[in-house]
């Protein structure tokens, strides 16, 4: 099955029985449970709106997001890529350039869009689905620059302060424009976590995985490039970066006080609205 976005990702999850429905106001009860860890889901009360925990946290979810029965084969393609001793078989040889004309078909075939069906809708539309640190949204974090090591999904939550608060394992510097893309296909989800070269762009990587080019769309402030089909975008400045007890580095509770959300809308961007954006699905990648 494709799974488009991560709607279909999370319906397909829902058949086998591996999502929890829990109540939105507890501290994640589900992943202090022994035993495999469903998708924790919780659900606004008024818009509807979803924040999901746990989608990846088997190899067997992961295998259903990248279409393949074992998450193994998608590490064999990436062997095979990247193998540079010569093939010693004419069958090994012809694998290979499979492969690399693969390759070759959907990493230059990228298409850009601009962001013309983006519409800015105000933070506070995110004030009632999620308002404490308790609660977090989770994203995919496009900085201006990609080049550093610290591009990733970023465990991230709205308060009532309207700021974004970003975790991460790497550094943040202050000052840094920063987009957050909520959503989207599970392979471009996935790929924005793996330990890939800083020469290979995510969304490339997302095709070859998908093997099929990926749309994107390129924001003018920061400019940042993410998928296409995300639900929506946070975008903001880290203003102060402070380390938590953890290790781990954090921003400050007002860190991204100038942020907003962009949210798609399709061809119709005046469909797009405040109530709109609570309807978004978002995604956790913890």
């Amino acid at each position: 099955m494709s799974y488009r976005d991560f709607d279909e990702f999370l319906m397909r999850l829902e058949q086998d029985d591996h999502v929890e429905f829990v109540d939105g106001s507890s501290r994640d009860p589900v992943a202090s449970r022994p035993g495999p860890m469903p998708v924790a889901v919780h659900v606004d009360p008024e818009s509807g709106a979803r924040i999901v925990r746990h989608a990846f946290a088997t190899r067997r979810r992961a295998a259903w997001a990248l279409q393949v029965d074992r998450t193994a084969e998608v590490v064999a393609r990436l062997d095979r890529l990247l193998d540079l001793s010569t093939p010693h078989t004419f069958s090994s040889l012809m694998e290979r350039a499979a492969d690399i004309m693969s390759s070759l078909r959907i990493v230059p075939s990228v298409r850009r869009r601009s962001n013309s069906d983006l519409r800015i809708v105000d933070i506070d539309a995110f004030q009632r689905i999620v308002d404490t640190t308790d609660k977090p949204l989770a994203g995919t974090v496009f900085p201006a620059r990609d080049d550093r090591p610290y591009w990733g999904v970023h465990v991230t939550s709205v308060n009532a302060a309207n700021a974004v608060l970003i975790h991460s394992a790497s550094r943040l510097n202050a000052g840094e424009r920063v987009a957050v893309a909520l959503g989207g296909d599970p392979a471009a989800l996935i790929a924005a976590f793996l330990p890939l070269p800083s020469s290979v762009h995510r969304s490339y990587f997302t095709g070859w995985l998908r093997k099929r080019p990926v749309e994107t769309m390129r924001l003018s402030d920061p400019a940042v490039e993410f998928p296409a089909n995300v639900d929506g975008v946070l975008v903001g400045v880290i203003e102060r970066v402070t380390a938590d007890r953890e290790g781990c580095e954090s921003l400050s509770d007002r860190a991204m006080q100038r942020c907003s959300c962009l949210m798609k809308c399709g061809s119709s961007p005046t469909r797009c609205s405040s109530r709109s954006a609570q309807r978004m699905s978002l995604f956790s990648g913890t």
